[in-house]
């Protein structure tokens, strides 16, 4: 069987030492790209479909990892690509857009938070209410 490098398919290879795996590593001399033989840690194109569309529906990177069994570094940079290739105005018509603002109801938001103060007897709570319009604090 014939050993070809996976991106320019140049038989012209050598061999480069081991990974920490102890599985021989392969050097192409055309393009320089570093591969191990019989790799199966390719993820399909179905795969990358259905990571597509589970990053789409907003599910968590850590949740992704374990549905469809890739590493959170593999995942990471996918996304990144993808999300790279989304529109800023997200195809919508500048027309669109302003119906859309003129529909939204903006009002006061309000938000919580709590932390100790020294111990875990003095919890104490911080309460935040915010103007998203005016962008402002209002108390």
């Amino acid at each position: 069987m014939y050993l070809f490098c996976p991106s320019c398919h140049s038989t012209n290879i050598k061999k480069n030492g081991h990974t920490h795996y102890g599985k021989q590593n392969h050097q192409c001399k055309c393009c320089g790209r570093q591969f191990v033989r019989n790799n199966n840690h390719t993820v399909s194109a179905w795969k990358r479909a259905a990571i597509k569309n589970a990053l789409k529906e907003r599910l968590s990177l850590r949740a992704t990892c374990r549905v469809f069994g890739v590493s959170l570094n593999w995942l990471q940079s996918f996304a990144q690509v993808f999300w790279e290739q989304t529109p800023a105005d997200l195809g919508l018509s500048p027309q669109l857009v302003r119906k859309v603002k003129k529909l939204q109801v903006f009002g006061i938001q309000a938000d919580e938070l709590w932390s100790f103060v020294k111990g875990k007897a003095n919890k104490r709570w911080v309460w935040v209410a915010y103007d998203p319009v005016h962008r402002l604090v209002v108390a």
